[in-house]
């Protein structure tokens, strides 16, 4: 069989599109089925052809570059890649696998084509990726490098380099171990091997580089592990942020909150805007009593106690001259609210448009309560010559002075020019001289004391002289070293203080009230004169020897304010008998403390004032009192009974006169009636009117369920037969709140209100009004009842509505009343626990508004 038949029988089963050629001759001998669909063109068209017949999907024409390399070495098959044009315009990507397939008598090989289009494509995309990375890497502001598992450096960027001062050639010669903190590096090598052998995929520390300069740099350092192609590890990837700007800005808050927290005095800063509190240091929340979160949560105003207006301008004109320091003395109040005196010093600053107010305050509570003024702005630290306000002097050992402060020369009231011309002699008071005997040689000997010195203008400066000596190798002395402290105004203040106890001590002594303490261990601790004249005592001494308990005329008086002391700390104004030596009793006003020491003691201390006159005082007041009320009791049922025996005469002289007037009596017998019968019921209305009154004042008080559209309607009828009713448009609205269904009071007393409040509405009707009313509203709602009375009649002048609600008032001479109803009505409502209001416009009309309790069930009436 033909050899080449055979080879074209091979061809059929290799998978990829193959083609037989004579080397020689470049003649395309035989090719497969998937070779034509590649190419797609029919066998018949390529068979014996030229390998140059495959230009038009070979454009590069690297074939015959490819076979002649093969041939070059028949032992060995080569792998080429090309790229072909496919029919639809696009390229596809082939390795070539050229084999030598016959060598006699023509040498033959077999060319297979396999498509690698999607790996050059992935190394296309992995190129560029890695060209993306590496410009990434070269251009991050970021500093980063590469490292292999050994710690070698492989790669750094610029930034990288510039962190630690070297070049690229220099880092790239060091081990990541050569440029790390020693105490880094262990937790850095553990993180590396959990990163290989973890399924840990990055981790971040805060590392320490070495700076060329072996400075350390603080950086935010990420780790993480590179693969190859293998998918083995093969380098570290590390990027190492500079943090040594905010690490220094930490270590100086640091240190900021350390001298912050061990400054003495209270620091607090707040915003300026608003006052409220962002920070502040220990002594803060020690002098003030709170917790940190309590105090962060206050204002700068809640802890000054100054008046806010005077506090605010202060703030105001701080910030507006922010060079400026604001000093001034307040009163600080405590958690608990007890208060203590402070010196401020306020600062001003902004940063970053933020605007800030930093306030120290300096507990002064010694100084203010011994009344010690010490020059203000006294330093703290007074070891620096120039700075500090103590007179500071150098001497030589005869006492000559050689140096001196400003702060002695102003003292003193010399030059410093003038004091070095002085000895300490000449400054010395000179009865201290004669007293004490003072010289030169005992500059040297004294440490520490208080005395006078002479100013040059004559005037006595107390001071207070702290010695020290210094002395040559020998011991010798060379210099004597003295600071002097002015306690002029501390000295001025003990003697006020002592005028002050003398002036209390007299007081305490002439006081008339009895003042004491006692402890629950010792019984009377101390007792002023007053208390023992009280309780009949001729000496205090004596008043000592007893015990408390004995001077109450009962002890379960004593043993109840004990509880209440126990209990509240305090008690004030209660009323105790009290008794004395020989027996007999008075009335006390006690008030008492509780007063805890630090040693654990407690004390009762308390004030004790005389009050058995004004006890037998109150008791006849009560006893007249319940006199008075007994005859206003009889006075009520007098009235009372009489206003019912006067009705009965009335009734049946109204009767008389109304059978007189049906005998059609003559004109003028029948204008007498008339007469007769309006003062009849003129004096019959003042009698109703006396019997409500006598009803309000004397009648218990009803609860009942109240139907207003009833009670309006039925006054309204008992007042139809008025002059004009008929002609007066009349009408009721009652409103509730939701949830509110009934409304309780009395009765008796709303018809009371509501008869006369209406008769007054229509009686004083405006008769030439086109469409005179009466409108009565009422509205329940939770906490009662607001009723209001509506006419446009006559009204009331202006006048007049002041007193509109006294007792026989009338606001005009036509009033046709007897000036009690209005009164009744303000009496009533009151007696109900109400209020009772009236706007009136004259010629337009008038408004009562009455609010009225609502007294539901199982509530107590209004009188109870």
């Amino acid at each position: 069989m033909d050899a080449t038949v055979i080879k074209a029988d091979i061809l059929s089963y290799i998978p990829l599109p193959a083609l037989l050629l004579d080397v020689t001759s470049r003649q395309i001998l035989a090719v497969n089925d998937n070779f034509l669909q590649l190419i797609n063109v029919t066998r018949t068209a390529i068979i014996g052809k030229k390998l140059s017949a495959l230009a038009p999907w070979d454009p590069d024409q690297r074939l015959n570059e490819y076979l002649n390399q093969s041939t070059g070495n028949p032992e060995t098959g080569i792998d080429h890649e090309t790229r072909w044009l496919m029919s639809d315009g696009s390229f596809q990507h082939f390795r070539l696998d050229c084999s030598i397939a016959a060598v006699s008598p023509h040498t033959q090989m077999i060319l297979t084509l396999q498509n690698i289009d999607k790996e050059k494509k992935l190394e296309a995309k992995l190129e560029k990726q890695y060209e993306v990375f590496q410009s990434i890497f070269d251009n991050s502001p970021i500093p980063k490098l590469l490292t292999n598992l050994d710690g070698q450096i492989i790669q750094a960027n610029d930034e990288f380099c510039l962190m630690v001062g070297y070049n690229m050639d220099d880092i790239c010669q060091k081990k990541i171990v050569d440029i790390i903190n020693p105490d880094d590096l262990p937790t850095l090598v553990m993180y590396q091997k959990q990163l290989l052998h973890e399924p840990l995929k990055s981790f971040e520390l805060e590392k320490r580089f070495l700076h060329r300069s072996g400075k350390e740099v603080f950086t935010l350092t990420h780790i993480s592990v590179l693969y190859d192609e293998q998918n083995q590890a093969s380098r570290f990837y590390i990027q190492a942020i500079n943090i040594q700007a905010r690490k220094e800005a930490e270590f100086e808050r640091e240190r900021f909150r350390s001298i912050l927290n061990q400054a003495g005095e209270a620091i607090i800063i707040a915003d300026a805007s608003n006052g409220q509190i962002i920070d502040f240091n220990h002594t803060v929340c020690r002098n003030l009593g709170y917790t940190r979160a309590e105090f962060q949560s206050l204002t700068i105003n809640q802890i000054i106690k100054e008046d806010e207006a005077t506090l605010n301008k202060r703030f105001n004109d701080l910030i507006r001259n922010p060079r400026k320091t604001l000093r001034f003395q307040v009163t600080l109040q405590r958690k608990n609210n007890s208060q203590y005196p402070a010196e401020v010093s306020v600062s001003y600053r902004s940063f970053r448009g933020q605007k800030y107010l930093t306030a120290i305050a300096r507990d002064i509570s010694q100084e203010v309560d011994s009344a010690d003024k010490i020059m203000e702005g006294e330093e703290r630290f007074r070891s620096i010559f120039e700075e500090t306000n103590m007179g500071i002097a150098l001497t030589d050992t005869r006492g000559n002075f050689i140096e001196c402060n400003q702060a002695l020369a102003d003292m003193l009231g010399y030059s410093r020019e003038e004091i070095l011309d002085l000895h300490i002699m000449d400054i010395a008071y000179p009865d201290d001289v004669r007293v004490n005997g003072d010289n030169s040689q005992d500059f040297f000997k004294v440490k520490s004391l208080e005395k006078r010195y002479r100013k040059k203008d004559g005037e006595i400066l107390w001071g207070r002289l702290t010695n020290s000596t210094i002395r040559d190798k020998h011991g010798r002395p060379l210099y004597g070293v003295g600071m002097i402290e002015d306690i002029t105004a501390r000295k001025q203040a003990e003697v006020q203080s002592i005028e002050h106890e003398s002036l209390l001590n007299s007081i305490n002594e002439n006081l008339s009230e009895g003042i004491y303490r006692t402890s629950p261990s010792e019984g009377i601790v101390y007792i002023n004169p007053a208390f023992a004249l009280l309780f009949g005592f001729n000496r205090i001494t004596e008043a000592y020897t007893i015990h408390p308990d004995d001077l109450y005329d009962d002890l379960t008086h004593r043993e109840r304010l004990r509880e209440i002391l126990d209990r509240e700390g305090y008690f004030k104004n209660q009323e105790v008998c009290f008794k004395r030596k020989d027996g007999s009793v008075f009335w006390g006003l006690l008030n008492s403390h509780v007063t805890h020491h630090s040693d654990g003691k407690v004390f009762y201390d308390g004030t004790i004032i005389d009050i058995t006159e004004k006890k037998l005082s109150e008791e006849l007041l009560m006893s007249k009192n319940d006199d008075l009320q007994k005859i206003n009791s009889e006075l009520d049922r007098f009235v009372y009974s009489a206003s019912h025996d006067l009705r009965a005469p009335l009734t049946s002289i109204m009767g008389l006169v109304n059978i007189a007037e049906n005998e059609d009596p003559a004109p003028t017998l029948a204008k007498y009636l008339q007469m007769i019968k309006k003062s009849i019921l003129k004096l019959d209305l003042f009698v109703q009117d006396i019997i409500n009154y006598s009803k309000n004042s004397r009648l218990e008080i009803a609860r009942e369920s109240i139907d207003f559209e009833e009670l309006v309607q039925g006054s309204l009828e008992n007042l139809q037969f008025l002059k004009g009713s008929s002609e007066i448009e009349k009408t009721v609205e009652v409103s509730y709140e939701d949830g509110i269904v009934h409304f309780y009071s009395d009765p008796t007393r709303l018809n009371i209100i509501f008869n006369n409040t209406l008769s007054n509405a229509i009686k004083y009707h405006d008769p030439s009004s086109e469409d005179p009313f009466v409108k009565v509203i009422t509205h329940i709602h939770n906490a009662g009842v607001t009723i209001e009375i509506r006419d446009n009649g006559q009204g009331i002048p202006e006048e007049s509505i002041d007193r509109i609600f006294d007792m026989f008032y009338r606001a005009s001479e036509d009033s046709k009343g007897s000036g009690l109803g209005l009164y009744i009505v303000k009496e009533t409502v009151e007696k109900l626990k109400g209020e009772v209001s009236l706007e009136s416009t004259l010629h337009k009309g008038t408004t009562i508004t009455i609010e009225l309790p609502n007294v539901k069930e199982g509530m107590e009436t209004p009188e109870d």
